[in-house]
């Protein structure tokens, strides 16, 4: 009689250990991504250097202004002061003094435009420091229980490996290899549990011959549907 209860024992334990490995690979990636870190970093680099950037444009374009500022002044002074008699010079100080006036407009504008540009990036930049800086505060502990978490997943899949090891020897050793070849092919699931005559493993129905020989025992039944080895608890 063919004991079909201990190889769903065993897929019990087997699911167990896939899942428990499943959680410890994703635990240890955790562990080695830093990535969350490493990307708040690069952006902080970058709108530091955009900053940067905007405020040495800034201070270039004021020096600008103020230079225009004091020749406009001086031409003023020529234009004004009656140091030009000539009308030829006085005409081209006039010129002058136009397009200065000109160049004036535009620097003003692009100041405004600079200073308008590190306005809008100076609340984004705070806001991505402090991003980072909560990302580096959380690390230590977020490791820290990974770390344990790791541990334990180890310790629980060292006891279910032991339990494996221990109960194999009474599995139906005519019966593992069909066992691991459906378990290989279903998701971890060759054996499914027969309830109200439906397969839990495809949830469909079993004609009752199959259902009463697979719960007899006498012999190894599979699903018709999806092949998988069924018991009758």
């Amino acid at each position: 009689m063919l004991d079909i209860k201990k190889l769903y024992q065993l897929q019990d334990i087997d699911l167990q250990i896939g899942s428990v490995e499943a959680d410890l690979a994703d635990t240890k990636a955790k562990l080695s991504d830093r990535s969350s870190i490493s990307l708040a970093r690069r952006k902080l680099d970058q709108a530091e250097g955009r900053f940067n950037t905007l405020s040495s444009k800034k201070r270039s374009t004021e020096r600008a202004v103020t230079d225009i500022e004091e020749t406009i002044k001086r031409l003023d002074d020529r234009l004004y002061g009656g140091s030009i008699t000539n009308p030829q010079q006085l005409s081209a100080a006039e010129e002058e003094r136009s397009f200065t006036v000109i160049r004036q407009s535009e620097s003003e504008d692009q100041l405004l435009e600079t200073m308008l540009q590190i306005e809008e990036l100076e609340p984004v930049l705070e806001k991505i420091r402090e991003s980072l800086s909560k990302l580096e505060q959380e690390r230590p502990q977020l490791e820290e229980s990974w770390r344990q978490l790791e541990k334990d997943l180890e310790t629980r899949l060292s006891m279910l490996q032991a339990e494996r090891k221990e109960i194999l020897p009474s599995m139906p050793s005519k019966l593992l290899p069909l066992y691991e070849s459906i378990r290989k092919n279903k998701g971890g699931e060759a054996i499914s549990l027969v309830k109200g005559e439906i397969c839990q493993g495809c949830h469909l129905a079993i004609p009752t011959q199959d259902i009463q020989r697979a719960r007899n025992g006498q012999s190894m039944v599979q699903c018709s549907s999806c092949g998988r080895i069924l018991f009758v608890a």
